[in-house]
């Protein structure tokens, strides 16, 4: 386990370890509702592992069951990463942060995967530059 942060700050993270054919995630318990606009959503994974597969399932999950979620499928071992999700809303929308991930088909058991700490969740916002086509 590191010492601190991607910074050096000392504290507290979310560990995730995923095993065969299962998802982990956090979901926070609050509905949030985000303005239309352009958002990053950021966290830093750590990996304490040697095993570096890992689907995150790290974004924002809608109330009416759409997600804009990470694409990321691997960390490396025993540094900080950033995990980055770009989306863009067009209306105002309620839904939810989550932080987790799933394992890999092609993978067997939970020693296949990375075993990751999640910190420092961030939102970015800018506002619309154009609508989408169509």
């Amino acid at each position: 386990v590191p010492a601190g942060d991607h910074t050096g700050n000392g504290g507290k993270a979310l560990g995730i370890s995923v095993g065969r054919n299962n998802a982990v995630y956090y979901r926070s318990t609050a509905a949030v509702t985000l303005p239309a606009g352009n958002y990053t959503l950021t966290v830093n994974g750590y990996n304490t592992h040697t095993a570096t597969l890992f689907y995150s399932l790290c974004g924002f999950v809608t109330n009416s069951g759409s997600s804009y979620l990470s694409t990321r499928k691997d960390f490396a071992g025993k540094k900080w990463e950033q995990d980055v999700v770009n989306f863009a809303l067009y209306a105002p929308t309620e839904g939810y942060f989550q932080v987790g991930g799933r394992s890999m088909t092609e993978a067997k058991g939970s020693g296949d995967h990375a075993k990751m700490l999640f910190d420092n969740l961030t939102l970015t916002y800018s506002e619309l530059t154009a609508e989408p086509a169509g």
